[in-house]
């Protein structure tokens, strides 16, 4: 998959829905100059600001997940979808824990998430 930036993601997904930065940025209820800002990659979206981007971008599940990627990469590791569940579930960060303590290997993570959309 082409590598591509938070800012150029936003600003493509912007521009397929048809909205210019002026009219998208009053929708979100912020100030155009910030939206070109994280548009060009010089500042990160807040948490507060995600649910109305993901919103106001029609963004599908996968670009959701792209999104929360893309910041999380920016935020050294910090993902926002996942920090308060990881943080507030005790068997998550054992399970992560063992598997970065045993270098689980893809295939056992393929096993591990076949399994919870079984559960699930």
């Amino acid at each position: 998959m082409e590598e591509i930036s938070l800012g150029a993601f936003l600003r493509n997904r912007r521009e397929r829905v048809g909205k210019s930065l002026r009219s998208f940025a009053a929708e979100l209820n912020i100030a155009a100059p910030y939206l070109h800002d994280i548009e060009k990659d010089n500042r990160t979206p807040s948490d507060r600001l995600l649910p109305a981007l993901i919103e106001g971008l029609s963004l599908s599940k996968q670009d959701e997940i792209l999104l929360y990627d893309l910041i999380g990469q920016r935020r050294q590791g910090l993902y926002p979808d996942l920090s308060s569940y990881i943080q507030n579930t005790d068997l998550a960060r054992v399970a992560l824990r063992k598997a970065r303590d045993n270098q689980i290997k893809d295939d056992i993570w393929l096993r591990i998430i076949n399994s919870i959309d079984q559960e699930g």
